[in-house]
């Protein structure tokens, strides 16, 4: 009887390359959520310290930061498009005012909006990349512009 020489059959290299293409193909579907509950939880995190410093601003000041005529009434927060905003709101962060994690055009940044009538405030909005649960607006009307997932952190000030 002859010996076969050491080493796989063709099948059981298949079975294994096989395995691990499996393991990638979750291993990067999971990864990539996990970036996108991480960038959504980074937005949250920045319109939150965001309100803080329009907070701070109408304590110095008495009123929020106004929005230029040019930008009507919503205005970018981190675009050099909004220089008013985000020069008023540019001393009171430590590192610059806070932009989005993925800057990917109009739907890539903080939108900022006078809330008037009976009660002055203001919102602060963002899009969302996943899914969220009772705090998101499915559009928004912030330059006209129809979003899906929107965050929306709204102050409205009884006085």
């Amino acid at each position: 009887m002859k010996r076969s020489a050491p080493g796989f059959t063709l099948v059981e290299l298949l079975v294994v390359i096989s395995i691990m293409a499996i393991m990638a193909v979750i291993g990067i579907t999971v990864f990539s959520g996990v970036q996108k509950t991480a960038r959504d939880a980074k937005r949250k995190e920045d319109l939150l310290a965001i309100a803080i410093a329009l907070e701070q601003y109408k304590a110095q000041n008495g009123y929020y930061p106004p929005i230029s005529a040019m930008q009507g009434w919503c205005a970018t927060i981190c675009n050099t498009d909004n220089a008013a905003v985000k020069n008023a709101l540019a001393p009171i962060f430590a590192n610059g005012v806070p932009c989005d994690p993925t800057r990917s055009g109009s739907t890539g940044d903080y939108y900022y909006n006078h809330i008037y009538g009976v009660s002055d405030g203001f919102e602060v909005l963002a899009s969302l990349e996943g899914q969220t649960q009772g705090t998101v607006d499915t559009w928004s009307s912030c330059h006209g512009i129809l979003w899906s997932n929107v965050y929306n952190l709204k102050v409205v000030n009884q006085q």
